[in-house]
């Protein structure tokens, strides 16, 4: 099995796991790998706001490179945007080093930016 398969396969079962969180709220939790060696990556709040992040990512010349595309919204719980996050991370952390180096956007409506911050960027030593 070649080493992409394997990240495939991975990323597969992340989705699914991702999938499986979200059929158990009533907020939102999406994610898709488009581009499993991509080295742009998002971690955006709103529906509405992931896809002016992908369309802006696009826009600047990175739609190649666009890793993922996904959303959390609806209020989701601490919980589940850390569980969300963390999924989001370990992806993007088991692709091998890329030359020029990884992007993380990490954004959203501005309501949703505490718990982001409480959940995410506190926590990524996790």
């Amino acid at each position: 099995m070649m080493l992409l398969d394997i990240w495939l396969t991975l990323f597969a079962y992340f989705i699914r796991y991702i999938a499986s969180l979200d059929a158990k709220t009533g907020a939102s939790l999406k994610l898709t790998v488009l581009n499993p060696t991509g080295r742009v990556w998002t971690l955006v709040a709103g529906g509405g706001a992931s896809v002016v992040y992908a369309d802006a990512i696009a826009a600047a010349g990175f739609a190649s490179e666009l890793a993922n595309y996904g959303e959390y919204s609806g209020a989701p719980s601490e919980s589940q945007t850390y569980l969300y996050a963390r999924t989001v991370l370990d992806l993007m952390l088991r692709v091998p080093k890329h030359p020029e180096g990884r992007i993380l956007f990490i954004g959203g409506g501005i309501a949703n930016f505490t718990v982001c911050h409480r959940n995410i960027v506190a926590k990524i030593p996790d």
